[in-house]
């Protein structure tokens, strides 16, 4: 199965405590997309969740799929 065109969804949170910035993202990759990671802007204090739709053997995963590889690459 070939990649397909990237239909991602990003949600961007922002979130204060004090001083300190927290970022959340939340994301949704369709089956068949790799997810854009390069777009998110993350540092030690962001936390990244969703439906990556990802797969890899780290996982228990039987394989390891492209959407699985970026995520593995984090």
């Amino acid at each position: 199965m070939g990649e397909s065109e990237d239909k991602s969804e990003i949600i961007k949170l922002e979130v204060w405590k004090k001083s300190c910035r927290f970022k959340i993202y939340a994301l949704y990759v369709p089956p068949g997309s790799k997810p854009n990671l390069s777009s998110l802007s993350i540092d030690n204090k962001t936390i990244v969740i969703g439906d990556m739709n990802a797969h890899s053997t780290r996982w228990g995963y039987g394989d390891t799929n492209a959407a699985g590889k970026e995520i593995e690459d984090l």
